[in-house]
């Protein structure tokens, strides 16, 4: 038994594993073998739909901004220096 289910009553790893997945809500690959087949069928199922639903989802998000940075207007780069208004122009010389 797992240390972190040692305080736990009623022991947990006594029940069905159908049990264990409503009491403590821990849904490993190595406890669907030992759930009825409608259950792990569902499991799958369920796993497999929410993936499928994620992945649509964040392929019509990189669509929408690959089609929004498509339409941004390209603004050409400067060919010479700017002129920065926070240098201070030079100090006057004068003849002594």
């Amino acid at each position: 038994m797992p240390p972190r289910y040692a305080a736990t009553w009623p022991p947990i790893w006594d029940r069905p594993p159908a049990d264990r997945l409503t009491t403590q809500g821990d849904l490993t690959p190595a406890l669907l073998p030992d759930l009825p087949a409608q259950v792990a069928d569902a499991v799958r199922l369920a796993v497999t739909g929410g993936l499928h639903v994620i992945l649509v989802g964040a392929a019509a998000l990189s669509v929408a901004a690959f089609t929004i940075a498509w339409l941004i207007r390209e603004t050409p780069l400067r060919t010479g220096p700017a002129d920065d208004p926070y240098t201070p122009a030079p100090a006057a010389t004068r003849d002594r």
